[in-house]
């Protein structure tokens, strides 16, 4: 999932992530390394764009995590020409700069905050999780356990949208509802995994997932 918004949200879903080698030459992407050498492999392997190969992933990832079947699209173009650097938000910035950051994209304050959402199955450098059950997409378990502090770790940046005053109210809402956070992270995925592309020249594999 991390490695889908790290190749489309600097500019395109175009596989750059691993074809201009930014996962190597961009320290947001230290994480994920191994992952960008194996769909690499997996792009070649199979005979796929490896952007297909990419969002493919994060939509079997969803669905193995118990998360909501997202819209998974195919027929992006491949591209190893860089994306932007910079424009990814870090783990420590403040409510208004990821708004500012996502409005630019296209993507609203609900969209932000149902993507944070995909941080319940994600763990720190440190190898500790976001929240109580990292196996599983609940966000009944993240939401709460972000704002109230009980997660065994969480990112300042999360901690930041779970109580400014923008995003707090939805924040609530996806913590009250696992059905709400389906329905906002589908839309918001999908938004994101066509980044740069024509979805008119996309072929729709959502029944795959």
């Amino acid at each position: 999932m991390r490695a889908a918004f790290h190749d489309c949200f600097p500019g395109s879903c175009d596989g750059s992530l691993i074809l201009a080698n930014e996962c190597l030459d961009r320290e947001e992407n230290t994480q994920i390394q191994p992952i960008c050498e194996i769909l690499g492999q997996k792009a070649v392997e199979y005979k796929v764009s490896t952007a297909d190969m990419i969002q493919a992933a994060a939509a079997f990832g969803v669905a193995a995590c118990g998360g909501p079947k997202t819209y998974f699209l195919v027929g992006r173009k491949d591209s190893n020409s860089p994306n932007a650097e910079g424009q990814l938000p870090t783990q420590d910035s403040d409510a208004a700069t990821q708004i500012k950051a996502f409005k630019k994209k296209g993507f609203s304050s609900t969209d932000l905050v149902a993507l944070v959402g995909a941080h319940s199955a994600g763990m720190s450098l440190q190898e500790l999780s976001f929240d109580s059950t990292p196996d599983k997409l609940d966000s009944t378990v993240f939401y709460p356990e972000t704002v109230q502090e009980t997660s065994p770790t969480s990112l300042g940046s999360d901690f930041a949208l779970s109580n400014a005053t923008e995003t707090k109210n939805i924040w609530k809402g996806f913590g009250a509802s696992q059905t709400r956070w389906n329905s906002a992270f589908k839309l918001a995925m999908g938004k994101m995994s066509i980044m740069g592309n024509d979805l008119g020249k996309l072929t729709d594999c959502s029944k795959l997932v």
